[in-house]
């Protein structure tokens, strides 16, 4: 397979992930009555898992699209960091400034015990908050992983989405 096709196939079980993804959430807000408690844990375990995994294939597809091999890497941050990916997490960068930065509360209580070498609030501290998230999250049954912020796990997902879409699409 050419790194053309396998960075549409990339492209293509992201979006599987993220499809699930919005089911799930359709179907935890559908119920959350019955059980708030446990449609809220269903919805961040899956939702969350998804978006982790997502947002790991959608940048492993632009590194394949740019003609790189993509790292044998979990962690979103270091994957991010690399080099190649320094003009894309600028960009994501500025639009997470221009969008989301002032809407997430970096004073929630998930992040109380957080400590990053990143400025709090920054793209960069929220990036590191999530990278291993889909590491983690295998692990539940041993350990709670630490909070999930959906707001920025959803802008996440859709900018590398529109990125690798654009590449697939030259």
């Amino acid at each position: 397979m050419s790194k053309e096709e396998l960075s549409q196939s990339y492209y293509c079980q992201a979006m599987y992930f993220l499809e699930a993804a919005m089911a799930v959430t359709k179907d935890a807000q559908e119920r959350s009555d019955q059980n708030p408690i446990h449609f809220n844990n269903y919805q961040f375990v899956i939702v969350g898992t998804h978006h982790a995994f997502a947002s790991e294939l959608l940048l492993k597809g632009i590194l394949l699209g740019c003609g790189i091999v993509p790292p044998r890497e979990h962690n979103l941050s270091k994957i991010f960091n690399m080099p190649e990916m320094n003009s894309l997490k600028n960009a994501v960068e500025s639009n997470f400034n221009r969008v989301l930065a002032n809407s997430i509360n970096s004073n929630d209580a998930m992040y109380a015990t957080y400590e990053s070498n990143y400025r709090t609030g920054s793209f960069d501290f929220y990036l590191d908050f999530h990278a291993k998230h889909f590491v983690e999250i295998r692990y539940a049954c041993e350990a709670v992983p630490k909070g999930l912020d959906m707001d920025f796990t959803s802008f996440l997902c859709n900018e590398l989405k529109s990125e690798l879409f654009k590449i697939i699409n030259k």
